[in-house]
């Protein structure tokens, strides 16, 4: 493997190619905003800077894959998906903790008798 301070021309096209794809498509889907340049630029300064920071782009690369899958769900929220169901989770709560109707706590006789 050859040891050099940049990487190869075919290797420096690919990163650019993708990074600006990644760029226009999110403009386009979702819309930019500061994090996408900062991760943008992290990821190409650390991938042109060095050898060294070169193994640590490639070796982050999965923290910034699941970085812009996570921003990227906004493009087809669960709501969309699937309907929202929180009324088992309301009924258990309720049975669990005794909220009734107007939000009223059940009265006791003491700290004792719970």
């Amino acid at each position: 493997m050859k040891n050099s301070l940049f990487p190869s021309v075919r290797e420096a096209v690919l990163v650019i190619v993708i990074t600006a794809f990644f760029l226009i498509l999110t403009a386009v889907c979702i819309g930019l905003r500061p994090e996408h340049f900062l991760m943008a630029g992290v990821f190409l300064v650390l991938f042109f800077a060095g050898q060294t920071t070169r193994k640590l782009a490639v070796a982050l690369l999965p923290f910034f894959i699941f970085g812009i899958s996570y921003d990227w769900m906004r493009v087809y929220p669960n709501y969309q998906v699937n309907p929202i169901d929180v009324k088992g989770l309301y009924e258990a709560e309720k049975s669990l903790f005794g909220l009734s109707v107007g939000y009223r706590f059940p009265l006791h006789s003491g700290c004792g008798s719970i």
